[in-house]
């Protein structure tokens, strides 16, 4: 994943600094904090509209007395990423379509847009990861059945012989696999001839 770019230190600090006290780096929690960082007004009133103990949005924050025309629609944006939320009645000014945001934050919108492209492809290749994880997984855990029916097996045989006896069956087991192999090689000798 390409490096996230952002507009001012602040901004990256207030980043780093959510993503640490929030205790998750998920795409979900990346885009929520990278997009409430374009607003200092917004970066000084997060705790009134992410609850980090519940980690969950706050919507009653949008209906609170410090916001701007900006500040509503960034927080809007926010919360339609973090969970597709759209306040009712407001339908129309909650999409996740990031044209309609203007004025002083259309750099950092845009920025946001790439950002959210690039959270997207890792998403995707995390998905695709954890399918091939998954594969390994069902393969080992068959594996893994096969060996307790062998260690069952072998516990039995252990009930059913003395440990002289059980020594004497792998040594005899072991000959025997010895002499396979070597009338293997023996007629693979031949045939080369």
């Amino acid at each position: 994943m390409a490096e996230i770019k952002f507009t001012s230190k602040e901004r990256e600090e207030f980043y780093t600094l959510m993503i640490q006290k929030s205790g998750h780096s998920d795409s979900y929690h990346r885009a929520f904090f990278y997009c409430i960082g374009i607003s200092d007004t917004t970066r000084r009133n997060v705790g009134r509209i992410f609850d980090f103990e519940q980690d969950r949005i706050k919507p009653e924050g949008l209906h609170e007395g410090w916001h701007t025309r900006g500040t509503v629609r960034i927080i809007r944006l926010a919360f339609n990423l973090w969970n597709g939320y759209i306040e009712q009645g407001k339908e129309r000014m909650s999409t996740p379509y990031l044209e309609n945001m203007e004025g002083q934050f259309g750099k950092a919108i845009w920025e946001l847009k790439e950002v959210r492209g690039q959270l997207t492809q890792m998403n995707g290749n995390l998905h695709r990861e954890n399918e091939r994880l998954t594969k390994i997984n069902e393969k080992l855990e068959g594996e893994n059945e096969n060996l307790r029916a062998e260690n069952k097996d072998y516990k039995l045989l252990t009930k059913a012989f003395s440990s002289k006896q059980m020594n004497s069956l792998l040594e005899q087991a072991k000959a025997v696999q010895q002499s396979k192999q070597s009338g293997k090689h023996f007629r693979s000798n031949k045939e080369e001839r």
